[in-house]
């Protein structure tokens, strides 16, 4: 597997869903949302959303039309992570005052069901996992053949140097080409573990989009456990109880491992 292209292949069973390698083998992803949306049609934004500015560069760049036509290729993403509890995430994607929740989902299922939305519809669906093995500092020339640098010790002296990995992306630039740069992140945030569904259309049925809404699909539909931070436990069973045809005994609500910032007595 190359360190810097990662290229896909068709779902065996699934035709309209393609695998990037390194190929995810879990049975469970998971995501933190606000409880309000637990019920909500599951969304998937459009990269020019995504709070970094860094790691939708690639996403938002200008490209050159004559050597990369079509791009960059308007699509839609959506977010999960393999690792199931973090404490760095239950305080990073606390927004708001509705408490929050990270779900554990069926992964089988989930991929089964997007394929079957999207199965009449002109429309690919990519997993692949986030790539943290290349430093910022080559991220942010990735786009270039070359930089040059100066040697350090000699006033005035420059080097060209070649930047690893350009060539391998951006020659015979294609779908894996463009989804390999979409899947970039700094290493600082590996910890996140991240794992990503893209939705390319394959028309311009999109083009006005920013947002894909999955009809009639909720997080529900997936969710195996519930897990949250102990301060907001009774609120998130108070919240589920008044779902209706939800069971309480369908879910698993567990205290997430968030660490809160209360002194403790020592005696």
């Amino acid at each position: 597997m190359s360190k810097y292209k990662r290229t896909s292949e068709r779902h065996s069973q699934l035709k309209n869903v393609y695998l990037i390698e390194d190929k995810v083998t879990l049975r469970y992803i998971y995501r933190y949302i606000p409880l309000a949306t637990l019920t909500q049609s599951i969304e998937f934004k459009e990269p020019s959303q995504w709070w970094d500015e860094f790691e939708k560069r690639f996403y938002c760049a200008e490209y050159n039309q004559q050597k990369y036509p079509g791009y960059p290729k308007k699509l839609f993403a959506l977010c999960t992570t393999a690792k199931r509890d973090s404490e760095a995430g239950w305080k990073m994607y606390k927004h708001t005052e509705d408490p929050l929740i990270q779900i554990k989902i069926n992964r089988k299922k989930f991929i089964e069901a997007l394929s079957l939305y999207f199965k009449n519809k002109d429309v690919a669906i990519y997993e692949g996992k986030v790539n943290y093995d290349i430093k910022e500092a080559h991220i942010s020339r990735l786009h270039m053949p070359s930089y040059t640098r100066t040697i350090k010790g000699v006033e005035g002296v420059t080097k060209v140097y070649p930047v690893k990995g350009h060539d391998e992306i951006f020659n015979n630039f294609d779908m894996d080409s463009y989804l390999s740069l979409l899947l970039l992140k700094r290493d600082a945030y590996s910890y996140e573990n991240e794992i990503r569904y893209f939705i390319v259309p394959l028309d311009e049925e999109c083009n006005n989009k920013d947002i894909i809404p999955i009809k009639g699909k909720n997080w529900l539909d997936f969710v195996e456990e519930i897990r949250c931070s102990p301060a907001d436990k009774n609120k998130v069973l108070e919240v589920i109880e008044g779902y209706n045809n939800i069971k309480l005994s369908d879910f698993n609500i567990n205290k997430g491992t968030y660490i809160n910032d209360e002194n403790i007595i020592i005696n």
